[in-house]
């Protein structure tokens, strides 16, 4: 079996890459320091084709495949792991809707999630030991033909710029996980609100946050309790572009770290 990148591979990885040292590496320090959000940067990714590198071109995705996907979460990275992780989340909403949704829910969502008109995040964790478990677990409930959600989300990643969440919510609270269901939430929704920002290292720049559902209305994403499915394949999806960033920023660290270590010298020599 051949690992060798097609030609089309490694110009999407050439192009991150340049994309990284011009646009992310100059103030990659700054964002982490201040915490501010790239709204910059992601106009600018959403140019280059970055936040729909696997979506239909029908839609106005790239159509490039799940692995170029991650080399260019790889080489992103390299500069600021906050940025890849905006993409990350981003993408993982708009893989959700691609795969499951409707063909009316993909032309409505998928063409502004690939043009960056629209950013996407998953709401998935809770405050209680698992999802659909706790006092603050996201119930939904039917109302008017749709559904109502309540409760809480944890440490939802893109909280607050996100213009449309991927919610994972219980439509029995009896029946717990086994009910779950997929959602689609517009951040505009009445009812949603978003927590304080979280800090986390390295991560300052993407946005963490509770998210707090007061009966927000709710489309169906799939099938109505059959959202564990679901929820596993996004998660492994996930982690593929997780580790990809992990790659990334690892490659620069080591990188960084051999070309200080031929430059410190120690009791009157180099170290290496």
């Amino acid at each position: 079996m051949s690992y060798q990148l097609t030609e089309d591979q490694q110009l999407i990885q050439k192009n991150a890459r340049d994309f990284a040292k011009q646009y992310l590496e100059p103030m990659a320090v700054q964002l982490d320091k201040t915490g501010e959000f790239p709204a910059e940067v992601v106009k600018k990714l959403a140019s280059h084709d970055f936040l729909g590198w696997f979506l239909p071109a029908e839609f106005g995705g790239a159509e490039v495949g799940y692995l170029s996907y991650a080399l260019g979460v790889e080489e992103l990275s390299r500069a600021s792991a906050a940025v890849a992780s905006i993409v990350v989340n981003h993408s993982s909403a708009a893989y959700a809707i691609n795969r499951w949704g409707t063909a009316e829910q993909k032309k409505k969502y998928l063409s502004a999630l690939a043009k960056g008109e629209k950013l996407g995040a998953v709401a998935m964790s809770e405050p209680g030991p698992s999802v659909g478990q706790g006092p603050e677990a996201v119930i939904a409930t039917q109302q008017d033909g749709g559904y109502i959600l309540n409760g809480r989300k944890s440490y939802v990643a893109n909280a607050g710029v996100a213009d449309l969440y991927v919610v994972f919510g219980c439509t029995d609270p009896a029946a717990g996980a086994k009910s779950l269901t997929a959602f689609l939430v517009s951040a505009k929704a009445a009812g949603l609100e978003v927590g304080p920002k979280k800090s986390t290292m390295g991560l300052r720049a993407r946005p963490t946050a509770d998210v707090v559902f007061r009966n927000v209305a709710a489309e169906v994403l799939g099938t109505v309790n059959a959202g564990t499915p679901i929820a596993a394949e996004l998660l492994a999806a996930l982690a593929v572009a997780e580790a990809a960033q992990t790659v990334g920023v690892v490659g620069f660290a080591v990188e960084h770290a051999a070309k200080y270590a031929q430059q410190r010298v120690q009791f009157g020599r180099p170290i290496s």
